[in-house]
C-alpha cells in the first residue's frame, strides 16, 4: 500500500488543531522569515510517519507536563504517593522513548529534514540533549539510516 504524503501546512494545522506543538512559534518565525517564492519553490512533502512520531512525542510531552503537576507535592500539600510516582515515571519513560523515536528517525528529504530539526530545537529550546538523544540524531542522518527498512519510528 502507497503512503500518503502531507504537506507541511498539514503538519502545522495538525500540530496546531492539538494544541500540543512546543516548536510551532519557531516553525511560524523561520516560515515567515522564508521568501515566498523560494519557500514555495522547495515545497516538498513530510512523511505520515514523521508526523506521527511528532504528534505522539507532542502528546506525551503534554501528558508527561501534566502529570507532572499533579503530582507535584507543593500543590498536593503531602508528599506523592508510591502510585502517582509510579504514573509520572511511566509518562516520563513514554515521553523519553517517543523523543528518542522521533531523534531517530532518518528524514528522507529537505522538508523533513527541516521540520525534524525545527520541532527538535523547539523540544530542546536551549537546553542541552542527552548525550543518548544526540547518538540517534546523528545516526539518522548516515547512509546506513536512509538505506534501513526497518525504520526506528515504527517500533514505537
Amino acid at each position: 500500500m502507497r503512503s500518503r504524503l502531507l504537506s507541511r501546512r498539514a503538519l502545522i494545522r495538525a500540530l496546531s488543531a492539538l494544541g500540543l506543538a512546543p516548536a510551532l512559534p519557531l516553525m511560524r518565525r523561520q516560515a515567515s522569515e522564508a521568501a515566498t517564492s523560494t519557500f514555495e519553490e522547495r515545497w516538498q512533502d513530510v512523511a505520515p510517519a514523521l508526523m506521527k512520531a511528532m504528534c505522539e512525542h507532542c502528546a506525551a510531552f503534554s501528558d508527561l507536563g501534566r502529570v507532572s503537576r499533579e503530582t507535584d507535592p507543593v500543590k498536593l500539600r503531602r508528599a506523592a504517593t508510591l502510585d502517582e510516582i509510579r504514573r509520572l515515571d511511566a509518562a516520563s519513560d513514554l515521553e523519553g522513548k517517543l523523543l528518542l523515536a522521533v531523534c531517530r528517525y532518518p528524514a528522507g528529504n529537505d522538508a523533513e529534514q527541516h521540520d525534524k530539526a525545527t520541532y527538535l530545537l523547539g523540544v530542546f529550546d536551549g537546553n542541552a540533549p542527552e548525550a543518548d538523544l544526540v547518538t540517534a540524531i546523528l545516526w539518522s542522518m548516515t547512509r546506513e539510516a536512509a538505506q534501513s527498512t526497518n525504520r526506528p519510528d515504527q517500533s514505537v
